[in-house]
């Protein structure tokens, strides 16, 4: 059986039903699985299977314990036409995955309906009401919403930065006029959001089920890496893979994808102006600055 444990250590591990609805571990780490049994990633089939049952036997093949929940669960159910992403060549031997179809055009979508679905589910399962609480920078907040607007178990809060997203996704945010849905601008950057993300995670005042829908949640990893199986399976010599990254979970992914068999062999990670990771990675020396507000922050 696979196990979760910290990345910082912390020695009690839990469950794949603990990890649906977790956010950081009690030593604010994070829970990454433990076992060295997960399934070669190169080895699934996509034959005669849709996007969406290909998406579910790769669960399947992360965490058997997943089964239960995907197997008859619409996880795509906020997409008015199929999730299989679009490949198009912009030049010989170059591709870009599209990965912009679903509700809110942004590719965290295809995570979150996922992780939305499987956490109602699992809140139903224990008769619990949870509260989502989510730092965005703009993308996810709104697939969040996205994600569990019609849940009848989920309630959603959401912080985004007070004029550094962009007036699209501001919209996308603000005007889901659903009871179980509240959006909350702050005043400062994406970082102000999440410090204060993390610190109610911790405490945890509200007596509910909090969950998280940020990259720190192992099943939004699951969902990223499914699409990085797929797209292996559509060439037949392993690739390079350049990705736009913010907080790294989406490059983290392919990286766990490539560390569990597939055929993946450089992974390039881009930054915008905000390019505080690449400043590290250059420099050794982590130094926050102001967030310039752009495009995609």
């Amino acid at each position: 059986m696979v196990q979760y444990q910290s990345t910082r250590g912390y020695e009690e591990k839990i469950s794949f039903e603990d990890v649906i609805l977790s956010g950081l571990a009690p030593d604010k780490g994070l829970y990454l699985p433990d076992s060295l049994t997960i399934d070669n990633l190169n080895h699934l089939s996509e034959e005669d299977l849709s996007y969406e049952d290909f998406v579910k036997t790769i669960f399947i093949a992360l965490d058997k314990n997943s089964a239960k929940y995907v197997e008859d669960l619409s996880i795509y159910s906020g997409f008015e036409s199929s999730p299989t992403p679009t490949l198009k060549e912009v030049k010989e031997n170059k591709y870009v995955m599209e990965l912009f179809h679903g509700p809110t055009k942004s590719f965290k979508d295809y995570a979150l309906q996922p992780l939305g679905a499987i956490a109602d589910r699992r809140l139903g399962e224990i008769g619990e009401k949870g509260m989502v609480i989510v730092a965005t920078s703009g993308d996810t907040g709104s697939a969040a919403i996205q994600a569990v607007k019609n849940s009848k178990n989920i309630d959603i809060v959401v912080l985004h930065p007070h004029n550094k997203v962009s007036e699209y996704q501001r919209r996308q945010m603000t005007e889901v006029i659903q009871d179980n849905v509240l959006n909350i601008a702050i005043e400062g950057s994406y970082d102000d959001c999440q410090k204060i993300v993390k610190k109610l995670l911790q405490s945890n005042s509200f007596n509910r089920k909090v969950v998280s829908l940020n990259s720190i949640n192992w099943l939004r990893v699951m969902g990223q890496t499914a699409y990085y199986v797929w797209l292996t399976k559509q060439f037949s010599s392993p690739i390079n893979i350049a990705i736009p990254s913010g907080n790294f979970g989406n490059a983290y992914s392919a990286w766990f994808g490539r560390d569990n068999g597939l055929s993946i062999n450089e992974i390039f990670c881009a930054s915008n102006v905000n390019d505080v990771l690449t400043r590290f990675i250059s420099t050794g020396k982590l130094e926050p600055k102001e967030t310039i507000p752009s495009v995609a922050p």
